[in-house]
Formats: C-alpha cells, structure tokens, sequence
C-alpha cells in the first residue's frame, strides 16, 4: 500500500543527505587542500574564513568565485526543497496510514 511512496521517500532523503555535503566539497576546491578539517567537521568560521581568504585573493576570477556562489545557494536550496518534499510526504503517509488503520478498526467493530 505504502510501498511506492516509501520508496519514492527514501530516495528524495537520500539525495538530500548526499547534497549536505556538496558545500564543505566546493569550499575545498576554492582552498585547495587547507580545508580538510572543514570536510569532516565544518563550522560556520571556518567557513567564513575560507572565503574571505578567497576574496581577498588578488589572483582569483571573478566569474570563479561568481560561480561557486551561485553553486553554493543553488545547492543548498534544492536540498531545503527536498528536504521539505521528504516530510511532506512522510505526514501525508502518516495520515493515510491513521485513516486506513482507523477504518480497519470501525469495520472490525461493526462487522462482529
């Protein structure tokens, strides 16, 4: 009954736990190989300090840093929207599964 949606579900989540990472993985590429520990165990400052570095870089394109922005929003709201589809559907389950179970319940009791 459920298993389509559960299915569907489990790979929206999926995806969107993969995307969590997408943005500590493009800070890496601006810094080169300074933010390993931003990868495992990123922090706001850190963060912050990795792109003020790349900013305040006088050899750095604009389009480059333009376009890791850009990236960096773009991905972070496809994973808040899938994130968002994932409870949506898992509240919807939750009330179909209610209504099934109460019906089931209100037959039983009628039924005998």
């Amino acid at each position: 009954m459920f298993k389509c949606e559960l299915l569907v579900v489990s790979l929206v989540k999926m995806v969107a736990d993969v995307l969590q990472f997408a943005n500590p993985l493009l800070l890496k590429y601006v810094s080169g190989r300074r933010c390993y520990t931003i990868l495992f165990h990123p922090t706001p400052i850190d963060s912050l300090r990795l792109l003020i570095d790349y900013v305040s870089d006088s050899n750095g394109q604009l389009w480059e840093g333009i376009s890791i922005a850009l990236v960096m929003f773009l991905v972070s709201e496809l994973r808040s929207l899938m994130v968002n589809y994932y409870f949506f559907i898992m509240y919807r389950m939750g009330i179909k599964l209610q209504a099934s179970s109460a019906h089931h319940y209100i037959y039983d009791f009628y039924s005998s």
